[in-house]
């Protein structure tokens, strides 16, 4: 007995170290050291499957990546297959004695659902700090070699860069279709003094604007983010002068602009619904303010401590909260705190609305003067220009110093004018027009008939951004030719073209 005691032991003592050596190679095999490939910015790194001995297929790469400023960076990964599982990481250590990666920043899978909507590529926004090493780790598999995705042409592929906008999903409820819709919320973390807030990103349409973290900025532009539906977040942009409003926006958010002292204009869109509590209080500069007729509700404190005279409300509105238009701070004489303010209507100021609209109860309940824009005899002033240029319409906003309407005028877009068109030799003519800013090149239509007819009129191009000279041969002696032209510009594969001037003839030899 006592010798199978001991032979049980001994046994026992042989497994156990059998386990320590099971357990250390594992504990091994874990610690081999990562092989990392380094990736530079903004180019696109791909990633291929491999496959194993049992038939499935997958990958892991490892890379470094080192940013050259400290900034918001974007993540951009796409698969151009559906693989079961793909995905790249980036982390802000490596333990090299344990071989792990730690802190992960951002974890972004090639395939994303969005409710109903299912993108090949995912998209995700963070910082780094320049000039410190990270580390990515990208992935790939599927379960076996008899599926698409085994084929040495399917391909992870991600792309770091920065970017000028942080980026978190979102989504609304859309009134009209009752689907919900996904996009983004951004904000705005560029060093550029200009914003321009883009359409979409990643496929995905930018629905919120939440502000930004430089109070440097001086204009902001939301005119072709058709989606945006609420801004915020602008408050104490003290430097901010011009902001242009997209015409799908829904809400001015609370306090979205609050103290900004250097906003002179503002143009609310037809679709916004509400302007919200102290969305431009504060902003001392602005002179100018035209509500489109869809707002409902604007909220308490909306415009108090402006510099406006005079504003005409729409009759679509619904309630005006309280010291919302047409108040500012004045010293408050009945204490002896010198800088103790209180709410005061603003002398002189005149709101313009309909007969019975709320504008005109809130008018009556403060005192302050109402004029029914349907009897005013309206003496405009100009408060608002942007010229036109060879291709793009201007505008001209004007409105009434006594209620506060209105009205816009567009601005043709510029034209070129033909200097001369002269025919010196036989069978050709000389086209002569002055030099332009900002185009690609020339186009000169040249033709038979004075309305320039389909059959009778020819067309050439001249690249070039000085000033034209341009020969055509080959013409009808004898024939009396009309010539005019128009400026083109070419961006990327898009090319957009000016209007036509008037036309020039000239008898050809």
């Amino acid at each position: 007995m006592k010798f199978a005691k001991k032979s049980l032991s001994v046994v026992l003592a042989v497994l156990m170290m059998a386990t320590s050596l099971v357990t250390g190679t594992v504990a091994f095999a874990a610690k081999t050291p990562k092989t990392f490939l380094p990736y530079a910015q903004g180019t696109t790194a791909t990633v291929g499957v491999t496959q194993k001995a049992d038939g499935s297929t997958e990958n892991v790469s490892y890379f470094t990546f080192t940013p050259a400023t400290t900034g918001t960076y974007s993540l951009f990964v796409q698969a151009n297959t559906s693989f079961e599982e793909s995905s790249v990481s980036i982390y802000e250590k490596y333990n090299s004695s344990s071989c792990e990666l730690k802190d992960c920043i951002a974890y972004v899978e090639s395939e994303q659902s969005y409710g109903s909507q299912n993108l090949d590529r995912g998209y995700e926004t963070f910082n780094l700090v320049g000039g410190e090493t990270y580390y990515i780790r990208a992935y790939v598999s599927c379960r076996t070699k008899a599926t698409d995705e085994y084929n040495a042409g399917n391909v992870l592929k991600f792309s770091i860069a920065p970017t000028d906008f942080s980026a978190y999903l979102t989504s609304y409820k859309d009134d009209a279709s009752k689907t919900t819709v996904y996009g983004y919320e951004v904000r705005y973390t560029g060093s550029s003094t200009a914003v321009v807030v883009p359409a979409e990103i990643n496929w995905l349409p930018v629905i919120n604007v939440q502000g930004t973290d430089n109070k440097n900025i001086t204009s902001l532009n939301l005119a072709n983010a058709a989606s945006v539906k609420l801004v915020s977040g602008f408050s104490n942009c003290k430097k901010l002068s011009s902001v242009a409003l997209n015409f799908g926006l829904k809400c001015v958010d609370d306090d979205a602009f609050y103290n900004c002292k250097a906003l002179t204009s503002i143009v609310i869109p037809d679709m916004v619904k509400t302007i919200s509590n102290s969305a431009f209080e504060g902003c001392t500069s602005l002179s100018s303010a035209v509500i489109g007729n869809g707002v409902e509700y604007i909220e308490g404190y909306a415009f108090y401590n402006t510099a406006l005279k005079a504003m005409v409300v729409p009759a679509s509105v619904k309630s005006i909260g309280n010291c919302a238009i047409g108040y500012a701070d004045a010293f408050d004489l009945n204490t002896v705190d010198p800088y103790d303010v209180t709410p005061t209507p603003v002398a002189g100021f005149a709101i313009g609305s309909v007969a019975g609209s709320a504008a005109q109860l809130y008018a009556a309940k403060n005192g302050i003067a109402f004029c029914d824009v349907n009897n005013c005899a309206h003496a405009y002033n100009v408060v608002a220009f942007k010229d036109s240029t060879l291709f793009k319409a201007g505008s001209k906003t004007e409105q009434c110093a006594i209620c506060g309407a209105s009205k816009t005028t567009q601005i043709a877009k510029k034209k070129i004018a033909v200097k001369s068109v002269k025919s010196s030799k036989k069978a050709r003519l000389v086209v002569k027009a002055a030099k332009q800013s900002g185009i690609t090149g020339y186009q000169i239509q040249y033709s038979t008939s004075k309305k320039f007819t389909k059959k009778t009129t020819k067309s050439v191009k001249v690249k070039t951004t000085k000033a034209l000279s341009k020969t055509i041969k080959g013409l009808k002696s004898g024939k009396k030719y009309y010539v005019r032209v128009r400026a083109y510009k070419v961006s990327g594969k898009k090319t957009t073209y000016g209007v036509y001037g008037a036309a020039k003839s000239v008898k050809v030899k």
